[in-house]
């Protein structure tokens, strides 16, 4: 069975332009999957890559969690800690999200991070959620999907962790359209070879079949 990771891109998105109850579909979506116990944390771990922290003077703070600034996904992050996920980071390798990190930065952070867990192609999934889905998910950044996608991984866009900002659309729904629109436009600029690898789900159904799950239950914290 294959590791999973869970790459959430920007997921934070931008609290004061978006729709509240949109961004919590999102916080839902992710929330459903940590409630599972039978996920084998073993084989799948979280990675923010970026998120607004609290300010250096608070480096003494013993749990990762508690340094996150946004408490809607400080509390989420706690949740997942004693349902014993492993969750990370890539704030200091991505300058709090100034600088756009490759894949190959990105396996070589992680490696430290977490020696053990094996990110090469034929023993890993990526399922990716985050912030504008026809771009920096799929391609602006350079670990969008159609980066992993090029480089032989079974690579999946779970929609539900998904939300838009900048397409076009006078309602959230309308923006969602014009995100797919835009994606179709950028999917058709690649060579069908190099999306051979990417999965679009938007339901828990098809997400489990991604996932690695164990036959023994885990008991929180």
């Amino acid at each position: 069975m294959k590791n999973t990771l869970i790459l959430l891109i920007d997921f934070e998105g931008e609290p004061e332009l978006q729709d509240q109850n949109y961004l919590n579909s999102r916080y839902v979506a992710l929330l459903n999957i940590l409630q599972d116990r039978k996920i084998d944390r073993e084989k799948c771990i979280i990675v923010f890559n970026t998120y607004n922290d609290i300010s250096d003077t608070f480096h003494n703070i013993d749990n990762e969690w508690k340094k996150i600034d946004n408490p809607q996904l400080r509390k989420l992050v706690k949740y997942a800690w004693l349902e014993k996920w492993s969750v990370y980071n890539m704030v200091k390798e991505t300058n709090a999200g100034y600088i756009d990190i490759d894949i190959e930065t990105f396996i070589k952070a992680m490696k430290q991070k977490r020696p053990e867990f094996d990110i090469e192609p034929n023993k890993a999934n990526i399922i990716i959620g985050g912030t504008e889905t026809a771009g920096c998910i799929l391609s602006n950044k350079k670990l969008g999907a159609l980066n992993w996608s090029k480089r032989g991984y079974n690579t999946s866009i779970y929609l539900p962790l998904c939300a838009e900002v900048s397409a076009l659309g006078n309602t959230w729904y309308e923006k969602q359209q014009g995100a797919f629109a835009n994606f179709w436009s950028e999917i058709q600029n690649h060579d069908p070879k190099d999306y051979k690898l990417l999965n679009i789900l938007s339901d828990f159904t098809q997400i489990r079949e991604q996932l690695p799950f164990s036959d023994v239950k885990i008991k929180p914290l």
